[in-house]
């Protein structure tokens, strides 16, 4: 059986919304009409989408007193991230991973006393972790030796991160180094190094693992940044990136922060067009309403920004780089599977571009099933929605797996989305770089694609909000 997530099934939904925010209290209202019998509301703040940056800059610029509302095309917050439930297992569709490595979202759990958990539950059981991989086609379980081979390509391939991302939240710090990478792509910087097929093929996989998308379409630049932010390790990024997990899910941070801030919230709100003057901000919605404010932020995706009207325009090359939809454009899915597919209780498996799955990992399991997420960089490649395709993918890793039932979501195809998580192209500081620094006050911009540090984590959007909500207080004071 084969499970394809509608939004209305999973996320922070209308009467969850309700419930976070306290009915009672009236500090939450939804949709276009709840404020009928007031015909012009003095808005202090539209913050316009409701994915964790658009959350943080609307639950930080409440809190500084400003009247704020919350525009948010789906019937669901979270954005890009989707807690869902697959066979009695909770799932994450879209973003999932979180890190002490990571300021923000750490700052964010901590303050609202928020668990973690591994994925799968593993402790300090390290003996009980299997890594596997095909290479030349075939099926490899890694021993001491073949990953001695794979951390020397690690280090010869991530190397120049310690002078190019010396600083990894500050891209000005080493501009000069940086720019003599701008122009090579991932891809490119694999193909220079001589490597034995074992590290070759894993290093293949697990860069493409990381971009979501081809390795010819993300700059090296974007890898070398990953890879300095968790400390200029192997085992640093591979935790930070894909190991621990809110216990609750992505959707019980939103809930607190949306009950923390008590900020206006309208579901189903899809801007059409937003104009900007010095008086102020107006923004035209799909049913026909317009709302003024003496600010906004804007947090749609990268890829979704040539889609709504603005006046005046945005930056061209803004939207030249919108236009060629970042790196992300592959596909996340969970197989639940018969049994467990390996004696060890953690699985990671990664393939080279050959294979349609690039990264597979146990995500949780029992005696009598197991719950596996894997990647893979082209949707062309495979079909996520068959089941018997998904299965004999899998079996090059797990001979003999048994697929029940699949989860997944076409984030490519998402009108509000567009893509997966944002890796910039080759050439992005060159010729991008100062478009991507576009507040025009009243006017402000925050989104997890952009900045500095973990983009495209959860982590980079909390940052990019708070940081907006900042500079909104600097402009009304």
């Amino acid at each position: 059986m084969t499970k394809r997530v509608k939004p209305e099934a999973a996320g922070l939904r209308r009467r969850e919304l309700l419930i976070a925010a306290g009915a009672g209290a009236g500090a939450l209202l939804l949709g276009p009409d709840a404020r009928a019998a007031d015909p012009k509301p003095e808005i202090d703040v539209l913050v316009v989408g409701g994915g964790f940056a658009g959350v943080t800059a609307a639950r930080d610029c409440a809190l500084r007193g400003y009247r704020t509302v919350l525009l948010e095309a789906r019937e669901r917050l979270g954005g890009r991230t989707f807690t869902s439930e697959l066979g009695g297992d909770s799932i994450e569709l879209g973003g999932t991973w979180v890190h002490w490595a990571q300021p923000h979202v750490w700052a964010e759990i901590q303050r609202y006393g928020l668990a973690v958990a591994e994925t799968p539950e593993l402790g300090l059981d390290l003996a009980n972790e299997e890594m596997i991989a095909l290479v030349g086609g075939k099926r490899v379980v890694l021993g001491a030796q073949d990953m001695a081979a794979v951390q020397a390509a690690v280090e010869a391939y991530f190397g120049p991160a310690r002078l190019a991302w010396n600083r990894p939240y500050d891209s000005g710090f080493a501009r000069a180094e940086l720019a003599k990478l701008d122009a090579l792509s991932a891809r490119d910087a694999l193909a220079r190094l001589e490597l034995p097929p074992v590290p070759r093929d894993f290093l293949e996989g697990y860069l493409l693992s990381l971009t979501n998308g081809p390795l010819d379409g993300v700059a090296y630049t974007e890898m070398l940044r990953g890879f300095a932010l968790a400390g200029w390790s192997l085992p640093g990024l591979s935790d930070a990136a894909a190991r621990y997990k809110l216990a609750d899910g992505t959707k019980a941070l939103i809930g607190k922060m949306v009950a923390h801030g008590g900020f206006e919230v309208r579901l189903g709100a899809i801007a059409k067009r937003i104009e900007s003057s010095e008086a102020g901000v107006r923004i035209a919605l799909a049913d026909g309403a317009q709302l003024d404010a003496r600010a906004a932020v804007v947090t749609l995706p990268l890829n979704v920004l040539p889609e709504v009207e603005f006046a005046p325009a945005l930056d061209a090359r803004l939207l030249e780089l919108a236009g060629l939809r970042h790196g992300g454009r592959g596909f996340k899915l969970y197989a639940r599977t018969k049994g467990r597919v390996t004696r060890h209780k953690k699985a990671s498996a990664v393939a080279p571009a050959s294979h349609p799955l690039s990264f597979a990992l146990t995500y949780a399991l029992d005696d009598a099933h197991t719950l596996l997420v894997a990647f893979g960089p082209d949707p062309a490649r495979l079909d996520v929605s068959d089941r018997a395709a998904v299965e004999a993918a899998l079996r090059a890793w797990f001979p003999g797996v048994e697929v029940e039932s699949i989860s997944s979501w076409a984030w490519r195809e998402d009108p509000f989305a567009r893509g997966t998580w944002a890796m910039l192209p080759p050439g992005w500081l060159g010729r991008w770089a100062t478009a991507l620094e576009r507040d025009r006050p009243p006017l402000f911009f925050a989104s997890g694609d952009v900045g500095e540090g973990w983009r495209g984590f959860i982590d980079g959007a909390i940052g990019a909000g708070s940081r907006a909500a900042v500079r909104v207080h600097g402009r009304l004071g």
